[in-house]
Parts: structure tokens; sequence; C-alpha cells
């Protein structure tokens, strides 16, 4: 899965994100162990932070989700899975929304949490600023993914505070996006099924400007 990385520069700012990362432990051929996180966009290697290219974090990602669906795995997401999005070979973290979340504990008993955010359109500090990409689709890119996509849909940055203002909509194709030319705010809401012991609905945003 993964032979070579790609490592920009050391780069801790990835603590300033809330979401979840994959996190592996491996075992050297002298017995010591290292801890490796993958986070869109960085890996963490004992706890430091450093910016990569799209492919080992993906790479991680996919194993992970490998291990999921072989059922070997008892894995229990606390909260829904974190998304990325993929344009100009650069993955930028999505911010997670509004979620509605179920999960069954060992003894049978079931918990949910609900989370409120504000509107996309009420969090430019949050969201700034833009992530620029020269192209005109991106791929959307989960820590596991969801059944459904159940919407994808956008409103110009040209109507920063202002929640009334109606959202346009979004073309979408499998996992990839037609992004709009200028700057926009997109939102993603997806849902998981509730088979695997976990599941709900959750939306997230994300800023982007493509060139025109």
């Amino acid at each position: 899965y993964l032979n070579d990385v790609v490592v920009y520069n050391e780069d801790n700012s990835y603590t300033e994100y809330d979401g979840q990362g994959v996190v592996f432990t491996l075992t050297m051929v002298d017995g010591t162990q290292t801890d490796i996180m993958a986070y869109n966009p960085f890996i963490v290697i004992d706890g430091i932070g450093y910016k990569t290219k799209y492919e080992p974090c993906e790479a991680l990602n996919s194993y992970a989700n490998e291990l999921l669906n072989s059922g070997t795995a008892n894995i229990i997401l606390e909260e829904p899975p974190t998304l990325s999005v993929v344009s100009d070979e650069t993955a930028i973290g999505a911010v997670l929304g509004t979620y509605s979340w179920q999960k069954t504990n060992i003894d049978g008993t079931a918990e949910s949490a609900i989370a409120d955010s504000p509107h996309p359109l009420e969090c430019k500090d949050l969201l700034s600023p833009p992530f620029e990409t020269t192209e005109t689709t991106a791929t959307l890119r989960f820590t596991e993914d969801p059944d459904t996509i159940l919407s994808v849909q956008c409103w110009s940055d040209e109507h920063w505070g202002e929640p009334a203002t109606n959202s346009e909509d979004v073309t979408i194709v499998g996992n990839v996006l037609t992004l709009k030319l200028g700057g926009y705010i997109y939102e993603v809401t997806a849902e998981w099924n509730t088979e695997n012991g976990y599941g709900g609905t959750a939306s997230y945003f994300i800023y982007l400007k493509t060139a025109d």
C-alpha cells in the first residue's frame, strides 16, 4: 500500500483541526514501535506532523477501510467519519457541521449524539481562506465511505453572512464534484446505515475557489 512518501515539511498545525485520523502502530525489525497517523493532508509520525502529498494518506485510509470491511476489526466510530476534498493532487479537510450519530455499545445498549452548527455562510472565519484549485472537479474522500451522499449544494462567497440566500445545486457523479468558477462554499450531506454498529447523517463544509 505505502512504499514512498513525499513530505513537504514539518507542520504541526494538524492539532488545530477537529476530526479523526487513521492510526497504525508499526513494529520494526529491531522490535521498536512507531505510531503513524494519516490525517489528510498530514502524516503524523510519533506525534510530529508532516504535510504530504495526497497519496500516502489515501493509501493508509484505503487499508483502514479494508480492515473495516473485512469484519476482522472490531471498530466502532464514535462520531461521523472525516471528509477530505482532493483537487490538484492536494487534499484539504472539510469542516464537520450538523450531524446525528448513533453507536451500539458492547453491552448492546445504544448511544445517540446530535450536534448542530451554524449555516455555512455564517462560518467565514472557520472556513477561510479558500482552497484554490486550477481544476474544475474535486473528489470526495471519506475515512469511511457513506452508504449514500444525500445532497451537495453551494453558495457564492459573495453571500457571506447571508444565510437566507438560496443554495445552488452541484453536479456529482460518484464521488466527483463539478466545481463552479470563482469562490464557493460547498455543503456535502451524507448518510451511513447502522449495520456496522454505528451510523447516522452528517454535513460537511468546505470553501473552494476555482480560477476563472
